[in-house]
């Protein structure tokens, strides 16, 4: 076991988050999020799903989780924003939020 060679888990836990973000696109962290979190908690994932075909992903989807900015994320929103889409502009905030 670790603790037995002084190696506490949460630190293999962590090591290991960390090489899944180095590596992960934000495609495939997303796709996971839709089938774990929302096909379990929406009713409805339909707004969901066309937000991550059709604006988060073509722009955001090759990119690794760690390369992805705050200002990645406000040019896709204000895009949105400034196409006079001020609600899917805040829903796709909220969901790239919450992933």
């Amino acid at each position: 076991m670790l603790v037995s060679r002084g190696q506490p888990p949460a630190r293999e836990k962590q090591l290991a988050k960390l090489a899944l973000a180095s590596n992960s696109t934000m495609r495939d962290f997303a796709e996971r999020y839709y089938r774990e979190v929302v096909l379990r908690d929406r009713k409805d994932p339909r707004s969901l799903r066309r937000y991550l075909d059709n604006e988060i992903l073509p722009t955001l989807g090759s990119k690794t989780l760690r390369d992805v900015t705050a200002g990645d994320v406000q040019a896709l929103v204000f895009r949105k924003r400034d196409n006079g889409q001020e609600a899917a502009a805040a829903e796709i905030r909220n969901l790239i939020k919450r992933m």
